[in-house]
């Protein structure tokens, strides 16, 4: 099996928010926004841009979404957020 494997990045489409990237969303009624990185935990060991799991409310909101859709998540506490996808960029060390 490991003499076939390869080792690399998974190809990202541009323009959809996928995990390893660094995601810019709009809230816009409370008229704010946040840029984080959708990895996981031992990514954020080594950044100090905040990481939001793919697994998390709002990293799932933003999974596999278009720059530019506006998408609404409930928050842990039962609140529905809605957010604008500014921008998704590959995550660069």
């Amino acid at each position: 099996m490991l003499e076939t494997a390869q080792i690399g990045t998974p190809e990202i489409e541009e323009g959809i928010v996928s995990q390893g990237m660094v995601v810019t969303v709009n809230f816009p009624d409370l008229d704010d926004t946040e840029t984080f990185l959708l990895g996981s935990r031992e990514e954020a060991a080594h950044t100090s841009i905040d990481v939001y799991s793919p697994t998390s409310p709002m990293g799932a909101a933003v999974l596999n979404q278009e720059v530019g859709a506006e998408i609404s998540y409930e928050t842990p506490s039962g609140k529905t957020l809605r957010i604008v996808i500014v921008a998704a960029e590959l995550y660069v060390p």
